[in-house]
């Protein structure tokens, strides 16, 4: 089973929830993952540039920011 939840924090590029979770659905599906849970929060240059200084120590944008979370490990809060 697959748990995906999609959070626009940004208005500048419309993309549809659907269109994410099939792009994620059919990874998942390559890489014959079976259970999942994924949170994709979707953020203008200037909010990813705080998570990159927040979380990374990196004083710059990125395209992407990942978080692994196991089970082992207490959920990240932000």
């Amino acid at each position: 089973m697959f748990e995906i939840q999609v959070h626009h924090e940004q208005k500048m590029l419309v993309i549809p929830d659907q269109l994410i979770c099939d792009a994620l659905q059919m990874t998942f599906n390559s890489e014959r993952i079976l259970e999942c849970q994924v949170n994709v929060i979707l953020l203008d240059n200037q909010q990813i540039h705080e998570f990159n200084r927040r979380f990374l120590q990196h004083d710059e944008p990125t395209d992407v920011i990942t978080f692994t979370l196991h089970e082992h490990q207490e959920p990240l809060i932000c």
